[in-house]
């Protein structure tokens, strides 16, 4: 056998190899495709899941610009405590700065602080009602508002914030039994007539009547303060 001359058996030898190289490259070819799809899914997987993570990291972010957009808010409770993340603030109570830093930083932006004695003074005045947080002892503590046994109004333009304002009565007057010249007029049995005169004090009282202040129908509830 010459060296170019192949006999029969080569031959089959030969195409027996290129068959199992054809094979094996079609099969690296296979994986190589599946490969790539495996990366393209898992790439899609990742930029997916890194947009979820950024989405979640904003709805955190509003969450908690929610939260300390409300802190300071005053609301009411049905029940005798206060829930978590609230203050009872029927008291005035002193709490701790360290404790409740967002309350305190909102406390010193609300225009509405005096200091402790001021607090003090106006609790003294005002049947134990206060609007406004205190300085407290200057450095560990400062105090909120306490609002028990008070209504809540709306303020007007002019009018500062948790300013207190007592009991008032409307200004009225009352009109008495009138009588025209010539007729006779009176109270109950006795008789006067309108050519008469009187000297001295005429008035006459009503009495009185009603409790210690005016009230409206009200229900009390829990006042409290986010913080």
């Amino acid at each position: 056998m010459g060296l170019w001359n192949i006999s029969s058996s080569d031959a089959n030898t030969g195409l027996k190899f290129r068959g199992a190289i054809n094979a094996s490259l079609d099969a690296i070819r296979v994986w190589l495709l599946s490969k790539d799809a495996v990366d393209t899914d898992l790439m899609a997987k990742t930029a997916a899941n890194t947009a979820d993570i950024a989405t979640l990291k904003t709805t955190i972010t509003n969450l908690q610009l929610n939260i300390n957009n409300t802190v300071g808010m005053i609301g009411v409770f049905s029940g005798d405590v206060a829930p978590d993340g609230w203050l009872r603030v029927d008291t005035g109570a002193l709490v701790s700065r360290m404790t409740y830093p967002n309350l305190w930083a909102f406390a010193n932006t609300s225009l509405n602080i005096v200091s402790d004695s001021e607090w003090l003074a106006q609790i003294g005045a005002n049947k134990g009602i206060c609007g406004r947080f205190s300085y407290g002892d200057g450095s560990t503590n400062f105090r909120t508002p306490s609002l028990g046994d008070v209504a809540i109004t709306f303020k007007s333009v002019g009018r500062g914030i948790g300013t207190y304002e007592p009991d008032h009565i409307l200004s009225h007057s009352h009109t008495s039994p009138g009588f025209t010249t010539g007729a006779e007029w009176g109270y109950g049995d006795v008789v006067h007539y309108s050519n008469m005169f009187f000297i001295g004090d005429m008035s006459r009282s009503t009495g009185s009547t009603g409790s210690t202040e005016n009230t409206i129908k009200n229900i009390a509830y829990l006042p409290c303060i986010k913080y």
